[in-house]
């Protein structure tokens, strides 16, 4: 058995366990790694360029637009997140899943935002 094979999307090699299991296909694998699997189920749902998603990516250094930490690989979370403006659709960039779930449980809010950032900064010098 191969520990290779190549993503049907961008044609680099990657271990096998890079790859979902698909008891369809013949070596009982996808045909797409789980980074382009991921931007592919994202394309449908948003009509995103999967192609456009890796570019980003990699203008992005790899790391979150937001936060700016590097992608993590480890677990599930082995993608940055796409993130969308959820009334039109539109592609913002690419950002951590810690952030795109701080921007998910803030429902997008730049009030609510604000008020946060004040909170803070009112209260940053407490436990000195």
């Amino acid at each position: 058995m191969n520990k290779f094979k190549r993503c049907g999307q961008c044609k680099l090699y990657k271990h096998r366990l890079k790859f979902y299991n698909d008891r369809n296909n013949l070596d009982k694998l996808c045909f797409y790694c789980k980074k382009c699997k991921s931007y592919i189920d994202k394309k449908y749902r948003y009509n995103i360029n999967v192609k456009h998603c890796l570019k980003l990516e990699k203008k992005q250094k790899y790391k979150c637009k937001l936060c700016y930490r590097k992608q993590q690989k480890t677990g599930q979370y082995t993608s940055l997140c796409i993130d969308h403006c959820h009334k039109c659709s539109k592609l913002r960039g690419l950002i951590c899943h810690a952030c795109n779930r701080g921007i998910g449980l803030l429902q997008e809010n730049i009030q609510l935002l604000n008020r946060i950032i004040k909170y803070l900064k009112r209260h940053k010098n407490d436990c000195i």
